[in-house]
């Protein structure tokens, strides 16, 4: 995990203060080297696939409209170093049970519980956090194609089409969720 919030920091890092050609390449590299992660771990292609290319589709149109508003480069690297991250964050989740996550969690930020801070709300958010990221992937896929479905392909209408019912379902679940954990006494 040190790992990876350390190449989380170094790659935003080096991207967004560099000029905008080694910002390309910054962002490039950092996505050679997240993906060279899955060969390392003999992530098999079928899976890793399975895993990026969900996320793929949502960081696309973001980048696109990006583009549109500040330019083909400054879309292109805000969509490198947003998936080289998804990448390299997805991969910890292959090859670390979540329990695993949440013990070292637990472990790193222990000393700090005698200033005060909430350790198991942290270790809990966190763990719902990572719970939650495949439901709203999800929910965005389920999004998407109800939006094909009903011919929506115009811009304008294509982002309002997706974004509405997308932060709705999302809002609903998390009120869901809130409800759920003050009824079992989390509501500190």
């Amino acid at each position: 995990m040190l790992g990876l919030i350390l190449f989380l920091v170094v790659s935003t890092l080096a991207i967004h203060h560099s000029p905008p050609v080694w910002a390309l390449v910054c962002g490039a590299a950092a996505l050679g080297l997240a993906l060279g992660g899955y060969v390392l771990a003999r992530i098999p292609r079928a899976t890793a696939c399975g895993q990026l290319l969900g996320p793929l589709t949502l960081i696309l149109p973001f980048g696109a409209l990006l583009a549109w508003r500040s330019g083909v480069l400054a879309g292109v690297v805000s969509i490198l170093g947003v998936y080289s991250a998804v990448v390299a964050a997805t991969l910890v989740t292959l090859t670390t049970t979540v329990a695993d996550m949440m013990d070292a969690l637990e472990t790193a930020l222990r000393p700090f519980a005698r200033f005060g801070l909430p350790v198991d709300s942290i270790v809990l958010a966190f763990s719902l956090t990572l719970r939650l990221i495949p439901l709203m992937l999800g929910t965005a896929s389920e999004v998407l194609e109800a939006q094909r479905a009903r011919g929506l392909t115009g811009p304008g209408r294509a982002l309002t089409a997706f974004g509405i019912p997308l932060m709705v379902r999302t809002l609903v679940r998390a009120k869901a969720l809130g409800e759920a954990m003050i009824s079992r006494g989390l509501d500190d």
